[in-house]
């Protein structure tokens, strides 16, 4: 494997009622990351929790300085807050992460080392022997996925996993849509960038409920036709960064 100290990264990880799951994750996101770099952020965007979400976060400062929160004033969604992390992330390569201990955190390793080795833009990950509920989440994905493919030309075939891998200078670019954390790839796709999709390890969800419902494949479906229009428009005025 190749040296990665002299290395930096930031993980972006928006979340939202996650009180239980947070200080399992800083401690292996701790444990792998200080292994691998030299320099490294751990950013929380917290989406204005209800329950004990904050302290905990505050709580895992003694485990990881490297530690940094944002917290919403209001529930604006994960695509938001991914939005205000890409921004405030202190350094030049970004790992999206959702917290609930579903990714391993060495998969975050895996699509930084594979991102550098082929000279990709970007790295996507697709989830192998996902963990989910069959009928409201899994099916509902692979419609969509086979959808998102017609739709937009791309080869990802799991567009809905959240660990990506890419940098700060394109994230930035991608302007705030709604629930943006599912068509991340599709905007860097859209710039003209290079992407590469790997596949990666999926566990049961650690503690917590999912916010996903089968109801919102409609919704799904109604947001991936205004997005269509949207990346239309920036073709016509030629919006590209490559």
């Amino acid at each position: 494997m190749e040296n990665m100290k002299n290395h930096s990264i930031t993980v972006v990880i928006p979340v939202f009622n996650e009180e239980s799951n947070i200080l399992p994750l800083v401690k292996e996101l701790s444990d792998c990351l200080s292994k691998r770099f030299d320099r490294y952020e751990i950013l929380f965007v917290d989406d204005s929790s209800t329950d004990k979400t904050l302290r905990k976060i505050e709580e895992a400062r003694h485990i990881d300085q490297s530690l940094t929160l944002i917290a919403n004033s209001e529930n604006r969604g994960q695509g938001a807050s991914l939005f205000y992390g890409f921004r405030r992330a202190k350094y030049a390569t970004i790992a999206c992460l959702d917290g609930d201990l579903q990714f391993h955190s060495s998969d975050i390793v895996k699509l930084y080392n594979l991102k550098i080795a082929k000279g990709v833009d970007f790295v996507c990950s697709y989830r192998g022997g996902r963990r989910d509920a069959i009928l409201t989440k899994h099916i509902p994905s692979v419609i969509g996925n086979s959808l998102i493919r017609f739709l937009f030309q791309t080869p990802f075939r799991d567009i809905g996993s959240s660990l990506k891998v890419a940098r700060k200078e394109d994230l930035v670019l991608i302007p705030l849509f709604d629930n943006l954390h599912r068509y991340t790839c599709i905007f860097l796709h859209s710039f003209g960038l290079r992407g590469l999709e790997v596949r990666v390890g999926h566990r049961k969800r650690f503690s917590g409920s999912s916010k996903y419902s089968a109801l919102k494949v409609f919704s799904i479906l109604f947001e991936l036709f205004k997005l269509k229009g949207f990346i239309s428009s920036l073709e016509n005025h030629q919006v590209s960064i490559r």
